[in-house]
C-alpha cells in the first residue's frame, strides 16, 4: 500500500476535552491510519473565546492528550472568530507541520471529513474529499434543510450499514452511499476473557436529551432518553446490576437521576469518572457487557447503525446487547452480539449471556477482529 498524506477532519476534541469516549472514537481513526503507514493530520476548527490565553490553554490541553499517543505533531487546530464562518482571512492556524491552511490542503492526498467538519469554501481546497457519516439519518435529514457541503465530496461513506437499501428510510440525497463498519484499532484494546464476575455491571455511556428532527411531517427522536427508557425496568426484570454513565442536562439532573436510580440503575457522571480515553477503557473493562440503546431515528429508519462504543466493548471481550437497527443482515448475531427489539428480548439476552459468559466473551472479541479491525476497515474507506 502506498503511504499517503491523510487529513482527518474531526469535531469537538479541543472543545470536549473531558469526553473520554469521544476522544477514544477519534483515536481509532488516527492511530489506525498511522499503523497502516500513512502520514496523518488531525484537523479541527474551534471557535475563539475572545481571550487568546484561554484559546491557547484549550489547544495545549488537546496537544498534550494527543502527545500521549505520539500524535502531537499530527495536529492542526484552526481558531476562528466566535460568530464567523471559517475562511482563509479570519483563521489562525496552530500546526507544527504546516505554515498555512493552503499548504496543508495542497499536501493532502485524501481528506476524511467526519460529519462535515470541513465545509465550503475551505473544503474545495482539498484534492480528494471523502465524507464519513457517523450519524446516519440525522445527517441526511439535516441536509434537507441546511447547506452542509455534502455534495462537494468525491465519495460518501456511512456507518449505516443498511443505507441505500429498499428497507432503509434514510434519504440518500441522490448520492451513492458506501458503507463501512465502526473502526477499532485493536492494539489499543487487549481482550480480557475471564470467568463471569457477577458483581460487574451491564453498562453503557450516553447523553440524555429530548432532541427531535422533523421528517416527512412527523417528529423523530434523535436523543437517547427515549431509547433508554424503553429498557428502564431491566434491573428489576433480571435481578442484574446495570450502570449508566450519562450526561444529564443540568436542569433535569435531579428528576431524571431519581427516576433511573429508583428503577435500579447506578448512575455516574462520565465527565468526572471517564474523562479520558484511559478512563473510558477502564470503565468498559470493568463492565460485564453493554446494553446499547439506539436512537429512535436509527431504529425507525432501519439504518443498520452499530455503535463504535459497542465495537470497543466487543474488542475487550465484552458481549453487547444492542437495539436492532437492521445491522444483523451484515454481521453475525446471537453470540457475542445479541440483537433485541424490546425489553422482552433484552431480558432473554441477559439470561443467555449469564448462562455461557465465556463463549459470548470469546466470540465478541472474534467478531471485533473479523468486522471492525482498522486494518480491514480503513483501506476500504480510503479506497486502496
Amino acid at each position: 500500500m502506498t503511504n499517503m498524506n491523510v487529513a482527518v477532519g474531526i469535531p469537538d476534541l479541543c472543545g470536549y476535552l473531558e469526553a473520554g469516549g469521544h476522544w477514544s472514537w477519534a483515536l481509532q481513526y488516527l492511530l489506525g491510519l498511522k499503523d497502516l503507514g500513512h502520514n496523518v493530520c488531525m484537523l479541527e476548527f474551534i471557535r475563539s473565546s475572545g481571550r487568546q490565553q484561554a484559546d491557547q490553554q484549550r489547544i495545549d490541553c488537546c496537544l498534550a492528550m494527543l502527545n500521549k499517543y505520539g500524535l502531537r505533531e499530527s495536529a492542526c487546530v484552526i481558531v476562528v472568530p466566535a460568530k464567523e464562518n471559517p475562511s482563509l482571512e479570519n483563521m489562525k492556524v496552530y500546526c507544527t507541520r504546516y505554515r498555512s491552511f493552503e499548504e496543508l490542503a495542497s499536501d493532502t492526498d485524501i481528506l476524511l471529513n467526519l460529519g462535515c467538519t470541513v465545509r465550503p469554501p475551505l473544503l474545495q481546497l482539498f484534492g480528494h474529499r471523502i465524507l464519513l457519516d457517523e450519524d446516519p439519518g440525522h445527517l441526511q435529514i439535516s441536509a434537507l434543510s441546511w447547506e452542509l457541503g455534502i455534495y462537494e465530496h468525491h465519495r460518501w461513506l456511512t456507518v449505516g450499514l443498511n443505507v441505500g437499501h429498499e428497507d432503509c428510510l434514510v434519504p440518500t440525497l441522490g448520492l451513492n452511499w458506501e458503507t463501512h463498519f465502526p473502526v477499532v484499532y485493536l492494539p489499543m484494546w487487549t481482550a480480557d476473557v475471564r470467568p463471569l464476575d457477577p458483581s460487574m455491571p451491564i453498562s453503557s455511556v450516553t447523553h440524555w436529551s429530548w432532541d427531535e428532527l422533523s421528517f416527512k411531517g412527523n417528529p423523530l427522536h434523535i436523543g437517547k432518553r427515549e431509547a433508554y427508557l424503553r429498557y428502564v425496568d431491566l434491573p428489576a426484570r433480571t435481578g442484574e446490576s446495570f450502570e449508566l454513565a450519562v450526561v444529564l442536562p443540568d436542569k433535569e439532573i435531579p428528576a431524571e437521576r431519581q427516576r433511573l436510580e429508583a428503577a435500579g440503575w447506578k448512575i455516574i457522571d462520565p465527565w468526572r469518572e471517564i474523562g479520558s480515553p484511559e478512563a473510558y477503557q477502564a470503565f468498559i473493562r470493568h463492565s460485564r457487557a453493554e446494553l446499547c440503546c439506539a436512537k429512535e431515528a436509527f431504529r425507525v429508519l432501519n439504518t443498520g447503525w452499530l455503535s463504535d462504543r459497542s465495537a470497543a466493548y466487543m474488542a475487550l471481550g465484552r458481549p453487547v446487547i444492542a437495539d436492532d437497527t437492521g445491522f444483523r443482515k451484515y454481521i453475525e448475531t446471537g453470540r457475542g452480539l445479541l440483537s433485541v427489539q424490546g425489553i422482552e428480548d433484552a431480558v432473554s439476552a441477559v439470561i443467555q449471556i449469564s448462562r455461557d459468559y465465556e463463549t459470548h466473551s470469546r466470540i465478541a472479541r472474534e467478531l471485533a477482529s473479523a468486522y471492525f479491525d482498522s486494518r480491514r476497515v480503513l483501506p476500504k474507506i480510503l479506497g486502496v
